[in-house]
């Protein structure tokens, strides 16, 4: 970009403003009504698109975090415990207005320890980040937390 003589003195103002949603995490500035999560997403923009623009990001770690999207407008489709223990918890849910439906999981969790316990048939909202399901192969969410719908 090119900047006037006459404005180079408001340059550094104007790039610390447009820079406070990156630095926050956020995608954009219209996000910043978001109370949790790093961007506002649909069930239906789980895809291997945005995955493959998460992947981007990498590595991840404790000075990078993998972004958490909050996924809203779903129901919880299906609800089970897994492992020798059963200590895992297995959301499948679907999006109310498209129907499409996804695998959410978490290890070493059970329903009531997230902020609002998903039980079947009830609209929720997801906290969680999206990867490659190595187990059943496709794309899955790895629940950060389950939150009442708006």
């Amino acid at each position: 970009f090119t900047v006037s003589h006459e404005r180079v003195h408001k340059l550094h103002e104007l790039l610390a403003t447009a820079a406070i949603p990156l630095m926050t995490g956020l995608r954009n500035p219209s996000s910043a009504q978001l109370s949790e999560g790093d961007a506002l997403i649909s069930l239906s923009e789980v895809t291997e698109s945005l995955l493959q623009e998460v992947l981007q990001l990498a590595p991840f770690g404790v000075d990078n975090p993998k972004p958490v999207f909050l996924v809203s407008s779903v129901r919880v489709a299906s609800l089970r415990a897994f492992g020798r223990d059963k200590n895992h918890i297995e959301v499948g849910v679907s999006c109310e207005r498209t129907g499409v439906t996804a695998r959410a999981f978490d290890f070493f969790n059970s329903p009531e320890n997230f902020k609002h316990a998903p039980t079947i048939g009830n609209p929720v909202r997801l906290l969680a980040s999206i990867e490659r399901d190595t187990y059943r192969g496709g794309l899955a969410l790895r629940l950060a937390d389950v939150l009442p719908s708006a």
